[in-house]
Protein backbone atom coordinates (compact mmCIF):
# COMPACT_ATOMS: atom_id res chain seq x y z
CA UNK A 1 0.00 0.00 0.00
CA UNK A 2 3.15 2.25 0.64
CA UNK A 3 3.85 2.23 -3.29
CA UNK A 4 -0.04 3.57 -3.39
CA UNK A 5 1.18 6.78 -1.20
CA UNK A 6 4.05 7.32 -3.31
CA UNK A 7 1.99 7.33 -6.58
CA UNK A 8 -0.08 10.33 -5.13
CA UNK A 9 2.26 12.45 -4.27
CA UNK A 10 3.05 15.42 -6.30
CA UNK A 11 6.27 15.23 -8.71
CA UNK A 12 5.97 19.51 -9.05
CA UNK A 13 4.57 20.24 -5.47
CA UNK A 14 2.55 23.51 -5.39
CA UNK A 15 5.03 26.26 -3.73
CA UNK A 16 4.32 28.38 -1.29
CA UNK A 17 5.38 31.61 -2.45
CA UNK A 18 7.16 32.45 -6.47
CA UNK A 19 10.32 32.53 -4.84
CA UNK A 20 10.05 28.90 -4.37
CA UNK A 21 10.15 28.49 -7.86
CA UNK A 22 13.65 29.88 -8.00
CA UNK A 23 15.07 26.29 -6.48
CA UNK A 24 14.58 22.27 -6.85
CA UNK A 25 12.55 21.19 -8.68
CA UNK A 26 11.55 24.18 -10.79
CA UNK A 27 14.95 26.34 -10.99
CA UNK A 28 13.64 28.98 -12.79
CA UNK A 29 15.26 32.40 -12.85
CA UNK A 30 14.02 35.74 -12.31
CA UNK A 31 15.26 37.08 -15.42
CA UNK A 32 15.72 34.69 -18.43
CA UNK A 33 19.48 34.57 -19.36
CA UNK A 34 18.81 37.03 -22.72
CA UNK A 35 16.87 39.29 -20.85
CA UNK A 36 18.19 43.07 -21.46
CA UNK A 37 17.96 45.71 -18.79
CA UNK A 38 20.28 48.34 -19.32
CA UNK A 39 18.05 50.70 -19.66
CA UNK A 40 14.11 51.32 -19.26
CA UNK A 41 13.82 50.51 -23.20
CA UNK A 42 15.75 47.55 -23.23
CA UNK A 43 13.49 46.58 -20.45
CA UNK A 44 10.68 47.25 -22.14
CA UNK A 45 11.88 45.65 -25.06
CA UNK A 46 12.57 42.38 -23.18
CA UNK A 47 9.37 42.39 -21.62
CA UNK A 48 7.53 42.65 -24.91
CA UNK A 49 9.63 39.82 -26.39
CA UNK A 50 8.31 37.75 -23.61
CA UNK A 51 4.64 38.31 -24.08
CA UNK A 52 5.15 37.94 -28.13
CA UNK A 53 6.44 34.39 -26.90
CA UNK A 54 3.17 34.15 -24.73
CA UNK A 55 1.22 35.01 -27.40
CA UNK A 56 3.07 32.04 -29.76
CA UNK A 57 2.41 29.76 -27.25
CA UNK A 58 -1.24 30.62 -27.40
CA UNK A 59 -1.08 30.44 -31.11
CA UNK A 60 0.04 26.65 -30.46
CA UNK A 61 -2.94 26.05 -28.24
CA UNK A 62 -5.18 26.74 -30.63
CA UNK A 63 -3.67 25.06 -33.58
CA UNK A 64 -2.72 21.60 -31.37
CA UNK A 65 -5.90 21.49 -29.20
CA UNK A 66 -6.18 18.93 -26.92
CA UNK A 67 -3.70 17.02 -28.52
CA UNK A 68 -0.83 18.88 -27.21
CA UNK A 69 -1.78 17.05 -23.91
CA UNK A 70 -2.62 13.77 -25.52
CA UNK A 71 0.26 12.81 -27.55
CA UNK A 72 1.36 9.03 -27.41
CA UNK A 73 4.69 7.92 -27.82
CA UNK A 74 6.21 10.66 -29.74
CA UNK A 75 10.18 11.29 -29.90
CA UNK A 76 10.71 14.72 -28.59
CA UNK A 77 13.88 14.93 -30.63
CA UNK A 78 12.73 14.84 -33.84
CA UNK A 79 11.79 17.73 -34.02
CA UNK A 80 7.99 17.58 -35.19
CA UNK A 81 6.74 18.16 -31.74
CA UNK A 82 5.52 21.51 -31.03
CA UNK A 83 4.98 21.63 -27.22
CA UNK A 84 2.85 24.30 -25.46
CA UNK A 85 4.29 24.96 -22.71
CA UNK A 86 8.16 24.06 -22.85
CA UNK A 87 11.00 25.52 -20.06
CA UNK A 88 11.32 28.87 -22.15
CA UNK A 89 7.75 30.19 -22.29
CA UNK A 90 7.72 29.10 -18.64
CA UNK A 91 10.05 31.27 -17.85
CA UNK A 92 8.61 34.04 -19.53
CA UNK A 93 5.38 33.51 -17.82
CA UNK A 94 7.01 33.58 -14.50
CA UNK A 95 9.22 36.28 -15.20
CA UNK A 96 5.93 38.70 -16.64
CA UNK A 97 4.13 37.86 -13.07
CA UNK A 98 6.78 37.75 -10.45
CA UNK A 99 7.47 41.30 -12.40
CA UNK A 100 3.78 42.58 -13.37
CA UNK A 101 4.36 45.74 -10.79
CA UNK A 102 7.10 46.79 -12.72
CA UNK A 103 5.62 46.32 -16.27
CA UNK A 104 4.09 49.36 -18.21
CA UNK A 105 -0.22 49.90 -18.32
CA UNK A 106 0.20 48.61 -21.86
CA UNK A 107 2.45 45.77 -21.31
CA UNK A 108 0.63 44.72 -17.83
CA UNK A 109 -2.55 44.50 -19.75
CA UNK A 110 -1.01 42.84 -23.29
CA UNK A 111 -0.40 40.00 -20.22
CA UNK A 112 -3.71 39.77 -18.90
CA UNK A 113 -4.55 39.45 -22.37
CA UNK A 114 -2.49 36.64 -23.42
CA UNK A 115 -3.12 35.01 -19.93
CA UNK A 116 -7.01 34.90 -20.47
CA UNK A 117 -6.68 33.80 -24.16
CA UNK A 118 -4.77 31.01 -22.85
CA UNK A 119 -7.43 29.73 -20.30
CA UNK A 120 -9.82 30.41 -22.88
CA UNK A 121 -7.85 27.59 -25.40
CA UNK A 122 -7.53 25.41 -22.77
CA UNK A 123 -11.18 25.68 -22.10
CA UNK A 124 -12.00 25.23 -25.84
CA UNK A 125 -9.72 22.41 -26.40
CA UNK A 126 -11.60 20.74 -23.42
CA UNK A 127 -14.86 21.50 -24.63
CA UNK A 128 -13.92 20.15 -28.27
CA UNK A 129 -12.60 16.96 -26.54
CA UNK A 130 -15.38 16.10 -24.49
CA UNK A 131 -17.38 16.88 -27.61
CA UNK A 132 -15.50 14.17 -29.77
CA UNK A 133 -15.57 11.53 -26.78
CA UNK A 134 -19.51 11.79 -26.47
CA UNK A 135 -20.17 10.63 -30.59
CA UNK A 136 -18.33 7.50 -29.73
Amino acid sequence: MSGGAKKNQATFPIPSSLQELESAPYNLQPYPHDFDDDDEAARAESFSKLIQLLEGGNRTLRSGGIGLFTVENVDEDEGDFDVWNDAERIQALYTLVRKSDSLAPATRAKLVKVLCNAVHGLCEALESSSSCGAGA
